[in-house]
């Protein structure tokens, strides 16, 4: 028999707290009081009669004891998270409930789509797009099942899964006005340079190849979303970077806009699906490989129509 207090309720809290790093983050987190946390903590310490956090050390670090409960209790939460989604088969669905966190141009362009293709297997489902910090997150502390990102930061995060779906080049966009030179970015810090907020990662390596590259660009605003930064463009603002995938999202206003390749100083970005292992079975593999085939088969067909030479560019990834 387990002691009393040893429960999922407690481990996911001592997870969250060693995943956060201390016990208000958590707190805050969970939306319960510190108190609550520190003493689900103290109790659970109590019970396995060892500490499982060294409390001298900012943010809070694991002891050994504590190195090992964080692995079983990861286990034992992603078991019986499974437990409860075979239990609740309802429909012959796999999954109850489904959380993603996308970025927002995926969760625009393809979100709903996967969901069509996959009712079958998800009684419920839930899309998040937001700016990827928040998003990572929100991953590791179980808030959400599965993320779909551009951001490379969770790659040495042990207990995931990945899978690369594509690969896009960042792209140069004007107005559809502009008729000068598109080569030379030199030059092209004579004209304003509307921003992708460096909230997200998307606008972070963006903003980081500027600087590597010795630019000094003008900004007249940054955005948040992809729509007001390209809606900003097609009103001659200025210009800006940006993917074929936020392109997609924005595609009824592809008339008014110019894209040009860049010539130098090229980069790229990498979209991932990330889930904790074992918690979905072939859930997050089966989404992966129906985004690949929903961008390639009916997304970017439509931006091919008007840049053709971007098909050549897009690298898709075999799952």
């Amino acid at each position: 028999m387990l002691p009393a207090g040893f429960d999922l309720r407690t481990i996911q809290i001592f997870i969250l707290v060693a995943d956060l790093g201390g016990m208000t983050q958590a707190a805050a987190r969970l939306g319960i009081s510190q108190s609550a946390v520190s003493q689900a903590i103290s109790a659970l310490e109590k019970l396995t009669e060892t500490l499982l956090f060294d409390r001298n050390i900012r943010p809070l670090a694991l002891t050994t004891a504590g190195d090992v409960l964080y692995k079983y209790g990861n286990d034992l939460l992603a078991t019986a998270k499974n437990t409860f989604h075979e239990v609740r088969k309802k429909d012959r669905k796999s999954f109850s409930n489904v959380k993603i966190a996308m970025l927002e141009s995926f969760a625009n362009t393809t979100g709903h789509l996967i969901i069509r293709d996959l009712h079958h297997q998800v009684s419920s489902w839930q899309i998040w797009s937001g700016n990827s910090p928040g998003q990572h997150q929100e991953l590791l502390s179980h808030e959400v099942d599965i993320l779909i990102t551009a951001s490379r930061d969770l790659d040495n995060v042990v207990g995931m899964e990945r899978y690369d779906i594509f690969s896009e080049p960042i792209v140069l966009v004007f107005p559809s006005s502009y008729k000068g030179q598109t080569k030379d970015l030199e030059k092209l810090q004579e004209m304003p340079f509307i921003r992708y907020t460096s909230r997200s990662a998307m606008g972070l390596r963006i903003e980081s190849q500027i600087n590597r590259m010795g630019l000094k660009l003008p900004s007249i605003a940054e955005f948040d979303t992809v729509t007001g930064q390209l809606r900003a463009v097609a009103d001659g603002l200025g210009w800006c970077m940006t993917t074929p995938l936020c392109l997609l999202q924005e595609i009824h206003a592809i008339e008014r806009l110019r894209v040009a390749p860049m010539e130098v100083g090229k980069f790229r970005r990498q979209i991932t699906l990330i889930a904790r292992k074992h918690e979905f079975g072939d859930l997050p593999k089966t989404i992966a490989q129906s985004a690949e085939k929903i961008l390639r088969k009916q997304g970017f067909v439509k931006l091919y129509k008007h840049l053709p030479w971007l098909e050549d560019d897009i690298i898709w990834t075999k799952q």
